[in-house]
């Protein structure tokens, strides 16, 4: 499994159901369900599923990143690239962050063992009996 690392302001957001995407200059390949984990500290958040990623202009790019008080830098390139848009559908907030030992990482993804899930769903079930 993969994980996505998000800018935690961002993330919450998308956690929280008021964004259900998240922007980046790059595309990706990636498709299916994922972690959606904080950058700073690498805990997973959350999990989601990724099932498209759509090309978007500069102006719709800085429109998402400025929803809210965190501010990315103007890009001196802006309007001359494309940016994207990483659709997530079945988006779910765990309720204990979860700690992930990282195999691969690098700026964008990280490689996650399947164990992650299978405490997340432990969690969730817990949760959902005692509810």
């Amino acid at each position: 499994m993969y994980g996505l690392l998000i800018n935690r302001l961002y993330l919450e957001e998308i956690l929280d159901g008021r964004k259900d995407c998240d922007a980046r200059p790059f595309p990706t390949d990636r498709r299916g369900r994922i972690a959606l984990l904080d950058n700073k500290s690498l805990k997973v958040l959350g999990f989601a599923d990724l099932v498209r990623v759509e090309v978007t202009d500069y102006a719709h790019y800085r429109a998402w990143q400025t929803t809210m008080r965190y501010q990315i830098p103007l890009d001196p390139l802006g309007d001359r690239r494309a940016y994207y848009l990483y659709r997530l559908r079945n988006v779910t907030r765990i309720a204990t962050p979860l700690t992930v030992p990282t195999y691969s990482r690098d700026h964008v993804w990280v490689f996650i063992d399947d164990r992650v899930r299978r405490q997340a769903t432990v969690q969730k079930g817990i949760a959902d009996f005692l509810s």
